[in-house]
Formats: C-alpha cells, structure tokens, sequence
C-alpha cells in the first residue's frame, strides 16, 4: 500500500531503456502506454485496497493509506526533463490520482526540479523527497523547496539537529516533515523534545 508504481514507473518496468527513445520517436504510441499503465495501476491499487478493506478495514490505521489516497514512485521521472514530466507523466499521474482522490508521491534529491512538477499537480499532499548520494541535499536547499512545493507537505532527511536548528526559520515558511536518524528510543524522545522547543 506504501507504494504504487506511478504510470511512467511501470511503463519502464514494461519498455525498458527504450522508453527514453519513445518519447522522440512515437510520443502517441509513448501516451498510450502511460494510459494503459495508468488504468492498470489503478486497477492493482483497487484489488490491493479491497484486500486491505478485507483483511485491516477494523483496525484503527489499517485503511490510513488506503481510503481515497494513492501512494506512488515517480522514480524514473528523476532520468527526465521537468518539461517530458509535464508532457508525459502528469497527465498519467493525475489520472491516477484523480481515480483516488489525494496523492501521496514520491522522488528523488538528483531531480529537485520534479518538486515543482509533481507538486502543481492537483490533490497531491506529501511528496518525500529521498536524498541521493552525491546530489543536492534538500536540507540544504530549502529556500527553493519552500517556493516549488505550492504548500505541498515534503518529507525530507537530515543527518544531525543541527541542520535543523540552523534552517529553522527557513522550514518555518514552508510544509515539512523531517527524518533524522538516531541510535535508540530514548535519543528519538529527547530529540522530539529538543525539536518542539525551537
């Protein structure tokens, strides 16, 4: 339930490499994929949920992710432009999202420039923004977070508190959740302390 692949995600499981080459040389052959593989998602998502309805629907956070959301990967969009984002995913995505309501997204700190595409899409709350290796890390580029989100909810990493204490007034103008790793229980609480005293 935690994640879908998105259209384009699963046209690529489908097409391979030669995706990239589709969106040149049959960009309408391309559309139709990324529709089937809209209607597909969709449909795996409904079976999944009924499942889910099924076996979790009495328990109190069992339908969390389930009840009129979409959870989805937009980790081959992280390989295109944000204008072939615009031009062949978001129509597909939001198909998708449209089928459940609100999306729950998802992508990559190598394209920082997705953050605006995927959140000017309409009904989408929460994108987490995973930090890659060796790319821009969204902690640090918050300022340009703040403007591209359009009040969308980014989840973004960190490695210490200070980085959080020093980009406090920053992520005060925008709509974050942050992920910091620690070692036990008893330094997460004092951790969760120390944050709701900035």
């Amino acid at each position: 339930m935690r994640g879908f692949f998105s259209p384009l995600d699963l046209a690529h499981a489908l097409r391979g490499e030669d995706i990239y080459y589709d969106m040149y040389d049959d960009p309408d052959g391309l559309h139709e994929l990324l529709d089937y593989c809209a209607d597909a998602t969709i449909r795996f998502a409904e079976d999944i949920y009924a499942l889910v309805r099924k076996h979790l629907g009495d328990t109190p956070y069992g339908m969390w992710y389930a009840d009129h959301k979409i959870n989805m990967s937009e980790d081959i969009a992280c390989m295109i432009s944000g204008e072939a984002y615009r031009t062949f995913c978001a129509p597909h995505t939001q198909k998708v999202i449209d089928h459940f309501g609100v999306g729950y997204m998802h992508c990559h700190s190598r394209a920082m420039y997705l953050v605006k595409e995927i959140c000017s899409l309409r009904n989408v709350a929460h994108l987490w923004l995973a930090t890659d290796p060796n790319q821009p890390r969204p902690i640090e580029h918050i300022d340009e977070l703040v403007r591209d989100a359009n009040g969308v909810c980014l989840a973004i990493d960190c490695n210490r508190f200070a980085e959080i204490e020093d980009n406090i007034e920053k992520l005060r103008r925008g709509n974050f959740s942050i992920c910091l790793p620690c070692d036990s229980v008893e330094e997460g609480i004092t951790l969760v302390e120390r944050f709701n005293q900035l």
